[in-house]
């Protein structure tokens, strides 16, 4: 869920965006940006790491790929 939406703010587009930005990272990364590969964790922890974390791109990521993802992902 994005952080507008987490932290009951006005929104409009926004999450959709954020979450345009989770989809192209998961397709490239093969895994959610705040959940590991097959981790099983509570929606509490996955909740407080969108809040908390940023994400980590790995070298499966061109500067291009990255750029898209940040810049949904802020919207």
């Amino acid at each position: 869920m994005a952080p507008e939406v987490l932290n009951n703010q006005r929104y409009g587009l926004s999450p959709d965006y954020w979450g345009l930005g989770c989809l192209i990272y998961e397709m490239i990364e093969g895994q959610s940006p705040f959940r590991g590969r097959k981790e099983k964790v509570k929606r509490e922890e996955v909740d407080r790491r969108v809040l908390e974390t940023e994400e980590v791109y790995s070298q499966k990521f061109s500067e291009e790929a990255k750029s898209i993802c940040k810049m949904v992902s802020s919207w």
